[in-house]
């Protein structure tokens, strides 16, 4: 199945702000099963809440992300994965010529066997909006991948964008980031509703 890639529309708060360097009010704390607190933006930690949810009212599989640096990344944060996984000097031994990045007017280059990052300053996750999904192994006592449990990549799949989550590349089935701006899914609502006692 090919991953829904949706473009992504900021929300309005975010307009006069700098990626990984958002101020306090839009960033929201979230616990993690497992991994512990990092901070989404407010939208996209509403949706995040819901999704986790209604996947595990489905699929009883509980969703988490990969590690605490994978939800908003500071520019800092940013700018030290990105150089643990990037050189600014091509070794045929070391680097590939896959995925390279432009950070600071340079061409950088991915070390082999590391997944690919965004340039520092260019990432979701600096707008509090991506997260590197994964889902919380009881008996292994650790984040797993995404599509481990068949029936939820299924049901992810199916329903991510309903949650105003999409994927950016069809080779990250980890990396979800949220898409709906200001306008809130009714999805989100219906589960929000679902957990006051209301309707829904």
């Amino acid at each position: 199945m090919t991953l829904p890639i949706v473009p992504v529309t900021m929300p309005s708060d975010l307009a006069n702000q700098q990626n990984g360097r958002l101020n306090a009010c839009s960033l929201q704390s979230v616990m993690f099963m497992g991994v512990g607190h990092a901070s989404l933006h407010p939208l996209a930690a509403r949706a995040w809440t819901a999704l986790v949810v209604s996947a595990l009212a489905h699929t009883k599989a509980n969703m988490t992300i990969t590690s605490v640096a994978d939800a908003y990344r500071s520019f800092d944060q940013q700018l030290s994965v990105f150089k643990q996984r990037y050189r600014e000097t091509y070794n045929p031994l070391t680097c590939t010529l896959d995925s390279p990045r432009y950070y600071q007017n340079k061409r950088w280059y991915k070390l082999k066997k590391v997944a690919p990052v965004s340039s520092p300053g260019k990432s979701n996750h600096g707008w509090g909006l991506a997260v590197d999904a994964a889902l919380w192994n009881r008996g292994l006592n650790r984040p797993v991948s995404v599509t481990s449990n068949a029936a939820f990549w299924t049901w992810l799949q199916a329903n991510a964008v309903s949650f105003g989550f999409s994927w950016e590349l069809q080779s990250e089935p980890w990396h979800l980031r949220y898409f709906a701006g200001d306008n809130v899914p009714a999805r989100v609502i219906e589960v929000e509703q679902f957990l006051s006692g209301g309707k829904g």
